[in-house]
């Protein structure tokens, strides 16, 4: 069943076998194969989330328990409610779960050997409760009614939430002082560290928290400096804000990537740092940088500069104007990318160049009323019954393991080109546009 959102269908065909016409709880083989396989289908989920603190291997402390102890809590968990949805599924049930708020605990501690006052806390934090000061109910997968012995669940909300990133949520209001001083560097630096490793994988050399204080003392650091060696222009320099903005869940948390702090100053960061980069120091400054990184430097050619932002999620890939001069792409975007890529700059430039296009769906008012008061906003159009495919894939390419980019590079010089065409072509292209 596509609704599942497993990317395994042998391990959906062999849970739902498993599982249909059985008993849910209780012992048995079937539920111990079932829920070896439901946790390989957690953690697959859990990598795919915003979980970059270091895992199960984090030393960050929180108030009364690590941040491995919430991943572990939290693992346990997720892996129940897939288990229980996988159930329901195959057996037409409603997937609605309750946990004994005196014996899941226990269960806990008996299956992750985690001390009870830690997992006490942890299921604190992810339960919504009258303790919670306000916070919106979207931010916890799990509900604890004072007048109820149970925690209730519902499976579908908490698979399909980013638990990691809504846990962060909740520790950032909270507790904002312990999580400036505990985690908000660390997720950041971890964040930067993260992105820079996809885009090393993909050939490209790069530098990470490079300081511009030899250009301007006032200059901010670049989160990732990349640079690609191109053998038929000379090198594509790529300077990266990296901004590790929590994912957003509801409305409002997208508003807030708009503050002061969010993603318009990482436009300005950018623009600044590429007109620092555009002056004579900035110049000298990148010709020293790309020397230190490459080992066997092309002897001549052009250095081309551009600015991109890279968020967690799609947040400003769409702001009309300040993105289409400066590319914004999201973690997971940028990363299946790269590894369709193949190495092949001008791939994943025409590539994140076509995204708005790709993503661009029409929008038309709909309105609502609720209590005498009508509320109109906007929601995407499309035909329900041919419906667009939302599953957007890149074409895996060859490049450099094929070696296509040497024979390029060699027939290109063969046919008696220079790195320095590009010029004459600019300046082609800029009378063209030049009224006449």
């Amino acid at each position: 069943m596509s609704d599942l959102h497993s990317n395994d269908r042998a391990l959906v065909d062999e849970v739902m076998g498993l599982l249909r016409g059985q008993d849910e709880l209780g012992q048995g083989a079937h539920i111990v194969r079932a829920l070896e396989l439901v946790a390989q289908e957690a953690d697959a989920r859990i990598s795919s989330q915003f979980e970059i603190l270091g895992g199960l291997g984090s030393t960050i402390e929180l108030s009364g328990y690590s941040y491995s102890a919430f991943l572990t809590v939290y693992r346990f968990l997720l892996a129940k409610a897939i288990y229980h949805r996988y159930f329901a599924n195959a057996n037409g049930t409603w997937a609605t779960f309750m946990y004994s708020k005196k014996l899941l605990p226990t269960e806990i501690c008996m299956n992750t050997e985690l001390d009870i006052a830690e997992v006490n806390l942890v299921l604190g934090d992810l339960s919504y409760s009258k303790k919670c000061n306000r916070l919106p109910p979207m931010y916890f997968g799990i509900i604890d009614h004072e007048d109820l012995p149970d925690y209730v669940m519902i499976p579908e909300r908490f698979i399909g939430s980013d638990g990691p990133a809504q846990w962060l949520r909740v520790q950032a209001a909270r507790s904002p002082e312990q999580f400036l001083r505990n985690v908000s560097q660390e997720l950041g630096s971890n964040f930067v560290e993260l992105v820079a490793s996809r885009l090393r994988d993909a050939g490209f050399l790069v530098g990470t928290n490079v300081s511009l204080k030899c250009v301007s003392a006032e200059l901010p650091d670049i989160d990732l400096l990349v640079i690609s060696r191109e053998a038929t222009l000379g090198y594509y320099v790529i300077a990266c804000e990296v901004k590790a903005t929590l994912p957003a869940t509801w409305a409002k948390d997208y508003l807030r990537v708009l503050g002061a702090g969010g993603l318009p100053k990482a436009f300005t960061q950018v623009r600044s740092v590429l007109a620092a980069l555009g002056t004579d120091n900035g110049v000298d400054f990148l010709v020293d940088h790309i020397l230190s990184l490459d080992k066997n430097p092309i002897r001549e050619g052009l250095i081309l500069v551009q600015g991109l932002i890279v968020t967690p999620q799609n947040s400003g890939m769409f702001f009309d104007e300040m993105s289409k001069r400066i590319r914004v792409i999201d973690y997971h975007t940028l990363s299946l990318l790269l590894s369709r890529s193949d190495g092949d700059l001008l791939y994943i430039l025409k590539t994140m160049d076509a995204l708005r296009d790709l993503f661009d769906v029409e929008a038309e008012k709909l309105s609502v009323n609720v209590g005498g008061f009508s509320a109109t906003y906007d929601a995407v159009a499309y035909d329900a019954a041919s419906g667009p495919d939302f599953l957007v894939d890149f074409p895996t390419v060859s490049w450099k393991s094929a070696g296509r980019d040497v024979e390029v590079a060699e027939e290109f010089y063969r046919e008696g080109g220079s790195p320095f065409d590009v010029l004459r072509h600019l300046k082609l292209h800029r009378n063209m546009d030049r009224p006449q």
